[in-house]
């Protein structure tokens, strides 16, 4: 989660506001404002983005921070170091990273990299409860108890800031910042270990970067790729597999199915037949899942919509069978982390503005797409393995 997807930001609130604030602040955004105080009044949701905020400063001390980090002037208000707790001075200095990977500025970069790793390897369980419960208690909310998950959970969120940041540099420079942090930091701290562990991927490459989430377990962790040597040597085995299915296999399908090809397939469950309905009408709850086959849903699958007026119904249809495994409710303008079930995917996508019914999907008024490739979700042995789709880029659907 970044500053600016999180809801404290959008609301402009504070993590010790009181829950009457917070939906003051809410109603006054209208549904949108409304949706982001729901995610401040669920337990889960407001520890990602507690840990994602300022905790101990105002929401006006945030934004001038803000500001004044984005302006480039007023040094010293926009010097994380300045800050007055470890979760808020890393969350300044991961805001900072964002703009010195944009300019191209590796040692800059580098070099938060390494105090963002530092500070957060000197940060023990009592401390983070310590920070946010100050200002839970000043907020009258429910205090933390469970410091371990809390700073595993942040770990993760810290994880893929970073591994966002370096993958948005050119190859050669993402390489030389990889081995300035090796050289800087030993592979015991966590952070540090998870980004040189291996490459990131480049950014806007076609596979979606794979995510992972730990059995039993809710929080989200990035998994590097291979070294350039790894990817070749997979490469090679990749193309001997297709050489020998070639000849061993049966026919095969040349591409996922089209929306033709499984439209017909029931739609069951709650909000089947509703509609149509639009924001504030008793829509589906933003992440709403249906799940078709009954399989459990363990792998991580995190959705992202552009702004707007219009839903989205996202299917996922077995690569095998193509039949209906699982869908999923979206919201416009969300980010929104869902479970699917393990296996191999097509993924097919409708949007429009009202909601008619999971059979009708947004009536007359549907557009269709289908995503590219497949889409696989594992288990490794200890983690859950499994992707991002990014709903943002795509051109316009066509009306069937």
């Amino acid at each position: 989660m970044s500053l600016f997807d999180n809801p404290f930001y959008f609301l402009g609130a504070a993590t010790k506001d009181s829950r009457q604030r917070l939906e003051a602040l809410g109603e006054a955004k209208g549904a949108a404002g409304r949706e982001a105080v729901r995610a401040l009044l669920d337990a889960r949701r407001r520890l990602a983005a507690e840990l994602a905020w300022f905790p101990g400063m105002t929401a006006e001390e945030a934004a001038g921070f803000m500001a004044a980090l984005e302006g480039g002037s007023g040094e010293g208000a926009a010097d994380p170091a300045a800050l007055p707790n470890a979760i808020a001075r890393i969350n300044g200095l991961c805001h900072s990273i964002l703009r010195l990977a944009g300019n191209g500025e590796t040692d800059a970069l580098a070099a938060a990299i390494d105090r963002i790793a530092t500070i957060f390897a000197n940060l023990d369980e009592a401390c983070l409860r310590n920070i946010l419960n100050t200002d839970r208690c000043t907020a009258a909310f429910p205090l933390l108890e469970d410091g371990a998950e809390a700073l595993a959970l942040w770990q993760c969120q810290l994880e893929q800031v970073l591994i966002e940041a370096i993958a948005a540099l050119p190859p050669e420079e993402r390489q030389g910042i990889l081995s300035l942090l090796a050289k800087r930091q030993d592979r015991k701290n966590p952070l540090i270990a998870a980004l040189i562990g291996g490459s990131a991927a480049p950014a806007g490459s076609e596979t979606p970067p794979p995510v992972a989430k730990k059995k039993k377990d809710d929080h989200l962790a990035l998994i590097l790729g291979t070294t350039l040597g790894g990817v070749f040597f997979i490469a090679l085995l990749y193309i001997a597999f297709l050489v020998v299915f070639a000849f061993t296999a049966g026919p095969q399908y040349e591409s996922g199915p089209a929306w033709e090809d499984v439209a017909s397939a029931p739609q069951e469950g709650p909000h089947g037949d509703e509609g149509p309905l639009s924001r504030g009408e008793g829509l589906p709850d933003n992440g709403y899942s249906w799940n078709f086959k009954g399989q459990p849903l363990l792998a991580p699958l995190e959705i992202t919509t552009p702004k707007g007026d219009d839903y989205y119904y996202v299917l996922l249809v077995d690569a095998a069978t193509w039949e209906h495994a699982a869908a999923y409710f979206i919201w416009p303008d969300a980010s929104e982390e869902v479970s699917a079930p393990l296996g191999e995917y097509y993924v097919l996508f409708a949007y429009g503005g009202e909601w008619h019914g999971g059979t009708l999907l947004f009536g007359d008024d549907t557009y269709y797409e289908e995503a590219e490739g497949l889409f696989e979700f594992y288990e490794d042995g200890e983690y859950y393995i499994g992707t991002y789709l990014d709903l943002t880029a795509g051109p316009p659907g066509l009306t069937l």
